[in-house]
């Protein structure tokens, strides 16, 4: 009988193990819709998707991405410092899911004479001549 409950301990054991190294990971639906969003000349980023995000009742979806040129960014490092972004820059990325009507979005942007700069994007980030984000809506 001990050689059976040591076995069923080590079971349950592994098992346990194996359950919290996984990752929690949701089936959220397939992609139902998709906006592309386009923006220039002062618009703000993070308004304009809050606002197709509202006018669509989108509950779970993800920016799928974001590209051009931004007049001003402004962002928050990892750090929690606010970092303002006071010229003209590239958008090289804006990604980030939405949760319960709520976007988590990260930006990147390149100015031309500085570093590569990124973070989670705050209101302030303004649309230069020309800005295209693709939001998508998922099915449940």
């Amino acid at each position: 009988m001990r050689p059976a409950l040591l076995l069923l301990l080590t079971v349950a054991v592994l098992a346990a193990e194996d359950r919290a190294s996984k990752p929690a990971a949701e089936d959220i639906g397939r992609i139902a819709n998709t906006w592309r969003i386009e923006l220039s000349d002062g618009q703000d980023l993070l308004a304009a998707v809050e606002r197709v995000i509202a006018e669509h009742k989108i509950n779970d979806g993800i920016v799928l991405t974001g590209v051009g040129n931004v007049a001003s960014c402004r962002y928050h490092s990892i750090d929690g410092k606010i970092v303002d972004v006071a010229e003209r820059t590239a958008l090289i990325s804006l990604a980030g899911p939405v949760t319960k009507s709520k976007p988590h979005l990260h930006v990147s942007v390149a100015p031309q004479n500085g570093p590569v700069g990124a973070g989670h994007l705050e209101r302030g980030c303004k649309a230069g001549s020309h800005v295209e984000i693709l939001v998508a809506a998922f099915a449940r």
